[in-house]
This record gives C-alpha cells, sequence and structure tokens, in this order.
C-alpha cells in the first residue's frame, strides 16, 4: 500500500511540474514551481563538450541516426547498439585520443539473430577482440562512427535494407528519452 502512494505521490507531483501548477509553499511561504527550482547549469545545458561526457550520460540520452528505429547509448566502457527493446548488442569500448574505440563482441540479449554473426568469403570479417569502430564527436548534437571492417558492414546494412534497418550507420543524432 505504501509504494502504491509514493508511486501516485510521484505521479502527481510529475503532471504538477508538467502543467505548471504551484506545488507546495517552502518555510517561508513561498510557493515552489517548476520555474523556481535550482538547476544546475552543466544540466541545463547538456551540452557534449569531450567523448568522456558522451559515457557519463544519463539513461535519458540516446543517439538514433534518421528514420532508425532503434538506439546507440553509451556507458562507461560499453557501446550499446539497440535494435529494438528485446534485442540489442553491446561492445567493450575504451576511450583513445578524445575517440571511443569499440570492439568486436557477440555480447546480446536478442530474442532472434540479426545477421552480425555472418561472415563473407573474400573480405576481412571482424574477429571477436579486434577494434570494430572508433566513435568521434562532430558537435554537441551529432556523432559520427567509422567502422574498420568496411565491406562487411556494407554487406550486412545491405541485406537488412531489404527488411528494415541500416544496422550500422555512420552519423547519429543525440535525442533526449
Amino acid at each position: 500500500m505504501k509504494r502504491n502512494n509514493l508511486i501516485l505521490g510521484g505521479i502527481l507531483i510529475f503532471i504538477s511540474f508538467s502543467c505548471g501548477v504551484k506545488v507546495w509553499k517552502d518555510k517561508e511561504d513561498k510557493t515552489i514551481t517548476v520555474e523556481t527550482i535550482h538547476i544546475p547549469e552543466r544540466l541545463k545545458d547538456n551540452k557534449i563538450t569531450s567523448i568522456d561526457s558522451i559515457e557519463n550520460e544519463s539513461v535519458l540520452d540516446g543517439w538514433t541516426d534518421e528514420g532508425s528505429f532503434w538506439l546507440l547509448t553509451f556507458k562507461p566502457n560499453k557501446v550499446v547498439y539497440e535494435f529494438i527493446p528485446s534485442c540489442s548488442y553491446w561492445f567493450p569500448s575504451k576511450i583513445i585520443n578524445n575517440e571511443i574505440v569499440f570492439y568486436w563482441s557477440l555480447n546480446e540479449d536478442c530474442s532472434y539473430e540479426r545477421g552480425l554473426r555472418k561472415t563473407f568469403n573474400n573480405i576481412d570479417n571482424p574477429q571477436i577482440g579486434e577494434p570494430f569502430g572508433r566513435v568521434r564527436i562532430v558537435n554537441d548534437s551529432i556523432i559520427e562512427v567509422e567502422y574498420y571492417f568496411n565491406d562487411w558492414v556494407r554487406k550486412i546494412n545491405k541485406q537488412e535494407e531489404e527488411s528494415i534497418d541500416t544496422l550500422f550507420p555512420r552519423r547519429f543524432k543525440r535525442i533526449r528519452l
């Protein structure tokens, strides 16, 4: 019962803030609203200033390309491709020279095969533990990914093009979830 009341209270506060409604009064009988709450400048701007700041983004930050339904997210030492909520792959990463370098692996939480295990004749195929790509900042809302296995990425993207998405786009735009 306590938990339900706590959840309901949180929802009511959120709705109140969203609508600009006066929420409560402080000790000096001043009304507290969204406009009067102090938010640190670094959280207001939420600008990407270095590659480190991408790895430390909140869970509300993600990156997507134009026209895709999936997200690219970052966690410390990890790049995550979320193709749909029930299918994600993640790759170990390191920050090197203000870029995130990520390494091929088949870490997945996916209810079906996305085709990432495929290998092709006569081209270089990614190998577990090898650098697969690097991420660099273009500006505070755009990043680019350079993949080291261009022929393999092209073939994977081409096979997915027929179904729904480009799995490995090169340019991503920042979104707030």
